[in-house]
């Protein structure tokens, strides 16, 4: 038999079977999807990856309303990747590398000579909170009251692992290492993992990810791990737009054109310097809100955009502009640009079925189950192959 790219498959009669269309009419058909931040897959491991999307927020760093005495400065990305896992989430190792602490690891188990009186760090899991299964064999060293703590809703969580309470299931969003007296710690098999994980076997943590590389600063956006970015956020430097002051003598109102930039009514903005209160019909919306407050204008039948600003500690344009230079605003692009940026290896996030991310994830994959009836299938067509011969 010459010609093997048709056949009837095993036990079928009729039309002539095209293998490449069998392959494609199942993975149509089969690809699951997930989204989330992390994601745990329990039909498929590892991870048959068949497309992935990561959708980035602009990140603002420190805590309160921004005003001009209290700067929250809006940081981007200039890379992103997607962490693959299998059990025991967290990196030990890792994570004592970034808290600059130097250790000794001996199969299961990590030796820290805590030679200050300072905690180490937190070791972040995702943005949100997320359940977890933390535990350990032991704790023990010259230390005083060693122990693993966690953050939730950005507070402590009150609940702590150390060598009585070996244990724990919490929901947080990060752990650190912390103790009442230095001196050293050794933890015995620690592991954390998603409390959806039911193996509760220690082995050594092991990962891999895939990374996109942007070439700029990229402020939010929706990463194609295929190829493709489309960056969806803009930022400006407040001083470098050309200010009006539109107030009275007490209400500290400014405005400033943005030529040239579009956006989206409703749109989501941050600004390190003001509080973002949205969008705005018209500047007599805008009297009367509160001192330190920034709002966008949008007018869908126009160019016209604007910024708004009240503050009241000036009355003159020229003084404003002078204090607002180097306090940047960030908004929602009305249409994104897409970047041409280069698609990852999703082969490399294999052998996981633990994914973690910068941001949301939106995950194509293949079952096993299925992929597993998809090579029964062609096992059944190669049995016809050599059931014909030449």
């Amino acid at each position: 038999m010459s010609d093997v790219s048709k056949l009837k498959p095993n036990g079928a009669s009729g039309t002539e079977y095209d293998i490449k269309d069998a392959v494609a009419r199942w993975q149509l058909r089969s690809t699951q999807t997930a989204s989330g931040n992390p994601i745990t897959l329990t039909d498929c491991a590892p991870i048959n990856a068949e497309s992935l999307k990561v959708t980035l927020q602009p990140k603002q760093e420190g805590s309160g309303d921004p005003s001009p005495t209290n700067i929250r400065t809006i940081t981007g990305y200039t890379q992103t990747s997607v962490e693959g896992c299998g059990k025991n989430r967290m990196d030990f190792a890792g994570f004592l590398t970034a808290s600059n602490q130097s250790f000794t690891e001996n199969d299961s188990t990590f030796t820290i000579p805590l030679i200050t009186n300072e905690v180490l760090g937190w070791y972040e899991f995702s943005d949100a909170d997320i359940q977890i299964i933390c535990s350990i064999d032991d704790l023990s060293g010259t230390a005083n009251n060693p122990r693993i703590e966690f953050r939730q809703n950005g507070s402590l969580a009150g609940i702590v692992v150390n060598a009585t309470n070996k244990q724990i299931t919490v929901t947080c969003s990060a752990f650190r290492m912390n103790y009442s007296s230095y001196g050293s710690v050794t933890v015995a098999k620690p592991m954390i993992r998603l409390a959806s994980e039911s193996d509760a076997t220690f082995e050594p943590y092991q990962s891999t990810s895939a990374t996109i590389q942007f070439g700029q600063t990229v402020y939010g956006g929706t990463v194609d791990f295929e190829g493709g970015t489309d960056e969806e956020y803009s930022r400006i430097d407040l001083g470098s737009l050309t200010w009006s002051y539109r107030g009275t003598t007490t209400d500290g109102l400014f405005s400033a054109d943005l030529p040239g930039y579009a956006f989206k009514s409703d749109i989501d903005a941050l600004c390190e310097g003001f509080k973002y209160i949205g969008t705005v019909p018209t500047v007599t919306d805008m009297r009367g809100k509160n001192n330190g407050d920034t709002a966008l204008f949008y007018s869908s039948g126009s160019e016209s955009r604007v910024v708004y600003v009240i503050d009241t500690d000036y009355s003159d344009a020229t003084e404003f502009k002078t204090a607002v230079t180097g306090i940047y605003l960030v908004f929602e692009k009305a249409t994104p640009t897409t970047l041409p940026t280069a698609p990852a290896d999703l082969a490399l996030l294999k052998g996981t079925n633990n994914l973690s991310a910068d941001g949301v994830m939106e995950l194509g994959y293949q079952p096993d189950n299925v992929i597993g009836e998809l090579k029964g299938e062609i096992q059944d067509l190669w049995d016809y192959i050599l059931s014909q011969g030449e």
